[in-house]
Formats: C-alpha cells, structure tokens, sequence
C-alpha cells in the first residue's frame, strides 16, 4: 500500500533542512511540551508603563521654561529694587556720579552676589541688604577722599576700593589682598566690570610693585587703630593719610595713637624697624548711611 506524505502540522517526517527546536528557545518546545511565549526584542510586559528611550516627560519643557521665567522675573524685580534704592541712597548723601556709575554699581552687586553663594566673601548673605551696606556704606567715604591714587588695605571683596574706583573716576585704587580667594574674585571683578582706574595686589603692603606715590591708606573693617598704623608705617611720609572706617569708636583706641605708637617687633632682626612716625594729626568724622541705624565713623590720620 502506497504511502501518504504528512500533512502540514501533523506528525511524521520533518521537512528537509528544518532544525530541530532547543530547549528554552521562544517559539520552541520543551522536553516537558510548554510552549515559550514570544514577544518582540526589547519590549516590556504590558503594564509596566514604560516609554520610548529618551523621552521626556509629557510637559516638561513648559514646566522648565517656567521655572527659568519666575527666577529671571524675580531677579529683575531685584536689580529694578536695588537700582532704585540706590538711586535714592546716592541723592540723599548728595553725590554727583558718573553717568553710568550707578549701572556698574549694580552690576558689581550681581557678580559679588553670584560669587558669595560660593566663596563666602562677605557676611550679608540676604541680598535686600547689599546696596546699603556695601554700596551706600562705602559710598558715604566718597567726599572726605581727594583725588588721586589710594591704597585699599585689606579690600576682600573690593570694599571700599572697587566700589569707590567706579564712582570716582578721578581717583586709582590698589586693592591689596592677601587672601588667594579674594584676590581671584577682585581680578575677575576688575576685568569683568572694566574697571580701569582699579588693579589687584595680591599680598601685603610691603611688596608693592613700583607705582605713583599714594595720598593714603583707605580700609574698612579691618582692625584696631595701632594695628593699622603698624602696617602702614613703611609707608608714612608727611602729608600721608590713614583713613580707616569704624563702627563706634573709644578714646582707649585713639589714645595710643595720639602719644605715638612704638615701633613694631615684630620686624626681621636683620633690617632695622621703620622709625616710628610722629604723632598724627587724628580727626574723627561721624558718618550717616542711609537706611542703616548703626553707628559710623571715619578716623582720618594726617601726618
């Protein structure tokens, strides 16, 4: 009896060529006879909520864009509120600025704010509180220092120095810094402000490069009378000047000033001390600050 050839799908002779299913293979059976479900390569089992590679959230784009509109509209809202203030600040202590100081000014305060997010240059962290008490406190200086070249002692963020060189042209500042950190940021300031009236020391006064002779020394902040003079002293000549910014001020600070201070000891064995200067001629200046209720006072030391 003749033979029928199998039938597709039923059992008998595999066709020529067909290769025997492996165990575990999608689409195959196992020795146990279940089948391994298929699905197409690199798909999720449904309800595993996934998305195409890459994809962004729906409505993120919008979201970011708003985000990035709300912080530029406040800080508009900050520069118009400080460019206000300041204007305000600058009328009632009666100075006559630069047409476009007042615009560096707040521009000066946007880089020192960006900069003491991360480098701690200076107390105020709130900035509501820069233009009063690092514009206007410095700028409150201005009538009481002449024209000409000035030494800012100890400047860290530029203070009174950098702020003084924009509002007033007919002066040059050196801003002296020891502090790496501070010195950095005032380079960057002076290029980036264009400042050209102002250039960065870094280190002390006793290693000055050659430069015009100063009218004198301007410095806020930074410690006891005596103390300053001591720094100054090598450069002391008649007619030099001492400007040191106070909060309140005692007659025990003054008084070793007013008897001429001893000479340092602090000076290397092998160069003798700078001979101590005569006792200088001590004015004390009280200062008001618009919008700030603390004391203020400019000790000025001529000799």
């Amino acid at each position: 009896m003749k033979k029928t050839p199998p039938q597709a799908g039923s059992p008998g002779k595999k066709p020529a060529g067909a290769k025997p299913a492996r165990k575990g293979v999608p689409g195959s059976k196992s020795a146990g006879g279940k089948t391994y479900g298929t699905k197409p390569h690199g798909t999720k089992p449904a309800g595993h909520g996934s998305k195409p590679h890459g994809a962004k959230p729906h409505g993120a784009k919008p979201v970011r864009k708003a985000v990035v509109a709300r912080v530029a509209e406040r800080n508009a809202a900050e520069v118009a509120a400080d460019a206000a203030q300041l204007h305000d600040g600058v009328a009632a202590l009666g100075l006559a600025l630069p047409a476009d100081a007042e615009a560096r000014l707040i521009a000066y305060l946007d880089f020192l704010h960006t900069w003491n997010r991360f480098h701690n240059l200076v107390g105020t962290k709130d900035r509501g509180q820069y233009v009063t008490r690092h514009l206007l406190d410095c700028l409150v200086l201005s009538p009481h220092l002449a024209a000409g070249h000035w030494l800012d002692l100890g400047s860290g963020a530029g203070l009174p120095g950098l702020v003084l060189a924009i509002a007033r042209p007919d002066q040059s500042w050196c801003l002296v810094d020891k502090s790496t950190k501070k010195a950095q940021f005032l380079t960057q300031a002076v290029l980036a402000l264009q400042v050209t009236n102002a250039r960065v020391h870094h280190g002390d006064l006793t290693k000055l490069p050659p430069e015009p002779p100063a009218v004198g020394v301007c410095c806020r902040a930074f410690g006891a009378l005596a103390g300053i003079e001591s720094v100054c002293r090598p450069l002391i000549r008649p007619g030099f000047q001492i400007l040191a910014m106070k909060g309140r001020v005692t007659e025990e600070e003054l008084a070793p000033l007013r008897a001429g201070a001893p000479p340092p000891t602090a000076s290397p064995p092998t160069a003798p001390p700078p001979a101590a200067p005569p006792p200088a001629q001590i004015e004390v200046i009280p200062l008001v600050v618009p919008g700030l209720a603390e004391e203020r006072h400019l000790i000025r030391l001529v000799y």
